[in-house]
Order: structure tokens, then sequence, then C-alpha cells
């Protein structure tokens, strides 16, 4: 049966309509992959680390375009929370980002929120900052050929799903 997990800063996976919603306090192998990339000093060199971390992208988002219309449409994340997630997509698109994800982390708070509490009004807005055309498996390439592209994506997976009171690098 399908589950919608909700994390601690409202972000979600699964799917949007699901009838099972969960809070979860953080995904324990999203902060596992973190620690390593910390404790490798952000430059963990392996095929098995990065397929480890593509693997799980692809677990927790999904169809990614999908996910980010859920996200958008998601309306516990207002200013910082949606602000965040246009800055993923412009990182994803070529563009810098706006801030550290240090600083992100820092003024992105904890949304306290029952699991029933989290209602979609579908407004279908990705294509508004991803190519319609783009498959999740492309995002992910685009995402990963930028500099540092795959510890940003690990990092972001880390601020959307990780536990709440770690620091990203």
């Amino acid at each position: 049966m399908k589950t919608l997990l909700i994390y601690p800063r409202g972000y979600t996976t699964g799917s949007a309509d699901a009838p099972i919603r969960q809070l979860s306090s953080g995904d324990l192998v999203v902060d596992s992959l973190y620690d390593y990339l910390g404790g490798s000093r952000g430059n963990p060199k392996n095929w098995n680390y990065h397929s480890q971390v593509l693997d799980l992208a692809l677990v927790l988002f999904g169809d990614f375009q999908e996910w980010f219309d859920n996200q958008l449409s998601n309306p516990a994340l207002k200013g910082s929370h949606r602000e965040y997630l246009l800055d993923t997509a412009a990182f994803i698109n070529g563009e810098r980002r706006r801030m550290s994800h240090a600083s992100w982390s820092f003024i992105l708070d904890e949304i306290h929120q029952s699991a029933d509490s989290v209602n979609f009004i579908r407004h279908n807005e990705s294509t508004k900052y991803l190519k319609k055309e783009l498959t999740t498996i492309q995002i992910l390439q685009q995402w990963c050929s930028r500099p540092e592209g795959i510890n940003d994506l690990l990092t972001t997976m880390h601020v959307l799903f990780g536990h709440v009171g770690r620091t990203p690098a």
C-alpha cells in the first residue's frame, strides 16, 4: 500500500494521494552516507559510494518532476522552505547556490505537523523550474555533472530528509 513519509522540515517522499501517512524523524541511510561524506573530508572518490547516493536518490525522489510538484504543492512549505527547493532547481540548471547548505540548514526550521495535516493542492509548477521532458535519470545526470554535484545531491537529501540538528558541510 502507498505511503507518504513526512520528514522533520516538512518535505515528503511517496505519493501525495497515499492513504497511509507517517511522520519520520529522518532517514538513517541519508545520515549514514552523509557521515561517510564528512569522514572522507568531502571527497569520497569511489564508485560504490556514488552508486549508493544515486540509488538512494532514485528511491527517495521517485519521479523527480512529480516529487518536485508535490513539494511546491505542499502548503506547509512556504518561505525559506520553498526557496530552498527553487535554489536546488537553479543549481541543477547550472546556476550557483544562493547560500551554502549549512546556511540553509540553519534557516530551515522543523515543521511540527500531524501526518493527517498534509494536504496537497496540486499546482503543477515544476515545469517553471525544470525542463518538462527530463526524466529523473536525466535530472540526476545534470545535477551530478555540476562541480561537486554528487556531494550537493547528497547534502540536499540530508537537508530534505535527514535528521535535524546535524549541520551540513
